[in-house]
């Protein structure tokens, strides 16, 4: 049995998957401006103003599923793996899943294989194109620990004597069996990248998915996208993208997204 366990400074279960993710306290840097003046004193019309995207996140898990008609863009992460993404169009009337051939595990319960799905929204009349954005990207170590764990009936609960104390346990899982336990947390740093993405366009109005899956043995954290630019249709020059952020949600609130690898997927509580 999967437990998911609430560590100091840490927020947010998230989709109903008894897990949570790990959050780190750092500002939004991202958050649109408003108009400024040039320097007449002036403000800028709504044409020379940024073109302006929202990202929103969401938990999810495999396989995507790719509507008809649609296209899908998967980042696999990595630490080799420091540019491009996978662009899965279905040009058939039908649902496609990726990665095509996926079967769920058959234990019970069957262990989720969470993902992101980041929705970039475009707010604008107008299409963008050649859409560019970086997201940082960083890789730990998985170490562990055995917990001792008390039993109550037919619940089972085991205590982190030192989870406020020590910085590295942010986000963690614990898997309990009987009456043992073991608490598998972020260790060391292991890599930092900044992912460069390229998204050919987004309509105006239109949203476009990117799917954000750990494909290493490592937990994996990422941000926000930042430095987004895109080439606006009728504009000779690439322009700054203003991001705008939800926050309606547990997922939108975070400030960092973090993802287990597949042999540490937790099973639903």
């Amino acid at each position: 049995m999967w437990m998911s366990i609430f560590l100091g400074g840490v927020i947010g279960a998230a989709a109903g998957f008894g897990w949570w993710k790990w959050q780190m306290k750092q500002g939004n840097t991202n958050a649109p401006q408003p108009p400024q003046g040039d320097l007449q004193g002036k403000t800028k019309t709504p044409s020379q103003q940024n073109p302006a995207v929202m990202v929103r996140y969401q938990v999810g898990e495999l396989p995507v599923n790719i509507a008809a008609h649609e296209t899908a863009y998967i980042l696999e992460l990595r630490p080799d793996h420091v540019r491009w993404i996978t662009e899965v169009p279905n040009p058939s009337s039908r649902l496609l899943l990726w990665p095509q051939g996926y079967k769920k595990p058959k234990t019970k319960p069957a262990p989720v294989r969470a993902i992101y799905r980041c929705v970039l929204s475009n707010h604008g009349d107008t299409e963008l194109l050649s859409v560019s954005l970086v997201i940082p990207i960083r890789f730990y170590q998985i170490k562990q620990m055995p917990l001792e764990v008390k039993v109550n009936g037919t619940k089972a609960s085991a205590h982190v004597p030192f989870a406020g104390s020590d910085p590295r346990i942010r986000m963690g899982t614990i898997m309990t069996k009987g009456t043992e336990a073991t608490l598998f947390y972020a260790g060391d740093v292991v890599s930092e990248h900044r992912h460069e993405v390229a998204i050919p366009s987004i309509l105006g109005h239109g949203e476009v998915s990117l799917y954000l899956v750990n494909k290493s043995d490592l937990f994996t954290t990422f941000d926000l996208p930042q430095d987004i630019t895109a080439l606006v249709v009728g504009d000779s020059k690439r322009r700054a993208i203003d991001l705008i952020r939800s926050d309606v949600t547990a997922p939108d609130a975070l400030k960092i997204m973090g993802l287990w690898p597949d042999n540490l997927a937790p099973s639903p509580l």
